[in-house]
């Protein structure tokens, strides 16, 4: 696909156009103006200290980087963040139930809603999962959504995650470390709190598990030493109350997924994968991963244990679906859109080709499938 590099200057966050502080950031900007140039790069140096100090690191073991973190605050108003709130909920909808029917009916496909090869041909899509569904109203339980301003002020959707979105505990980690370098900023904003989220989520799983489990048994399935995000799994680990196990941890007996503890076996109703969906499952996906559980997928096929985000959710991260995200939540939802994707085309199409030849130039490049470890 090919996207227009959006042109115009960027809106400011801070002031209004007569160079006057937005209502919504008087705190921010007497802020600013107390501490001024010193102490602003006092509070940047503070803030890398405690970074550090506190091991928020971004990458795998052997290309470890430190997380890196603005001492100031992008602040919304009520009537921007309700906006981008319901835009963002309509999104997860739109996704959850693309999910639902790519791996089912596939009516997107078949009312040429979505042209059948930008799912079809896309390795995200996992034949070998087609059909399986986990329990419950919803088959995302988590979805994550890159978002920029457009030159006029818009929110913009840049792209989707959904195979293993990640950046929970990045965010939390991020308010308590700006709390503590600016407390008074910290104290006098009106806040949404973010701990509900977590106790949203651990919910959300036990709801999806299996409904033979009576008390359900939950883990968050890491890759182990090759993990780009290691501190946001450890610190998601530790909000929700579930092990992080690789897959030496488990095991797959009589089509039922266990956990090795102890010297025994204890069953595993519900796991949290944080690896690609191909990586999930060497005996029938990608038979060269060792990050995987063998026989992984038949479990979820006897419905035994529900995998989430279920294995063969990254086809909904190709960009390749943008240009046909709007006429989706028409289609599913009845809706329409509320957070506009960035214009997108898809070179699979002659004339969307040819319209791109002509103005490379102006155009940003994507593949439809996005590389290991890419942001």
């Amino acid at each position: 696909p090919a996207a227009w590099r959006e042109p115009g200057a960027r809106p400011a966050e801070l002031l209004t156009p007569d160079a006057t502080p937005h209502d919504h950031a008087t705190e921010l900007a007497a802020t600013i103006e107390h501490l001024g140039l010193p102490g602003l790069l006092t509070r940047r140096a503070e803030i890398a200290h405690l970074v550090e100090d506190e091991g928020v690191t971004y990458g795998s073991s052997r290309s470890q980087r430190r997380w890196r973190l603005d001492p100031l605050p992008v602040i919304l108003d009520q009537a921007s963040w309700s906006h981008l709130e319901a835009g963002l909920m309509q999104r997860a909808r739109l996704l959850d139930l693309m999910m639902a029917d790519l791996y089912g009916p596939r009516n997107l496909l078949r009312h040429k809603v979505v042209p059948p090869e930008v799912i079809l041909a896309h390795p995200g899509f996992v034949r070998a999962a087609d059909g399986t569904s986990v329990p419950g109203a919803h088959q995302l339980v988590l979805t994550a959504t890159d978002l920029a301003r457009a030159g006029d002020g818009r929110w913009c959707v840049i792209s989707d995650r959904t195979a293993a979105p990640s950046g929970a505990g990045y965010a939390i980690q991020a308010r308590r470390i700006v709390g503590r370098v600016l407390p008074g900023l910290y104290r006098d904003t009106r806040l949404h709190r973010l701990r509900s989220f977590f106790d949203t989520l651990r919910l959300a799983l036990r709801d999806v598990a299996p409904r033979t489990a009576e008390a359900p048994r939950v883990v968050i399935l890491i890759p182990g030493p090759s993990e780009q995000t290691p501190f946001d799994h450890a610190f998601l680990a530790t909000l929700l109350g579930y092990p992080l196990v690789t897959a030496e941890d488990l095991t797959v007996r009589g089509g039922r997924v266990y956990l090795r503890s102890l010297g025994r076996l204890e069953p595993v109703d519900v796991v949290l994968r944080r690896l690609g969906d191909l990586d999930a499952d060497p005996l029938e996906l990608r038979a060269d991963s060792d990050l995987g559980v063998p026989g992984l997928l038949e479990a979820v096929r006897r419905g035994t244990v529900s995998v989430v985000n279920p294995i063969g959710a990254s086809v909904l991260e190709s960009p390749a679906l943008a240009p046909y995200l709007d006429a989706a939540t028409r289609a599913l939802l009845d809706e329409e859109p509320l957070l506009a994707s960035v214009p997108t085309r898809w070179c699979g199409d002659d004339a969307s080709r040819r319209w791109v030849l002509e103005r490379l130039d102006d155009l940003v490049l994507l593949p439809v499938v996005r590389s290991p470890g890419a942001p």
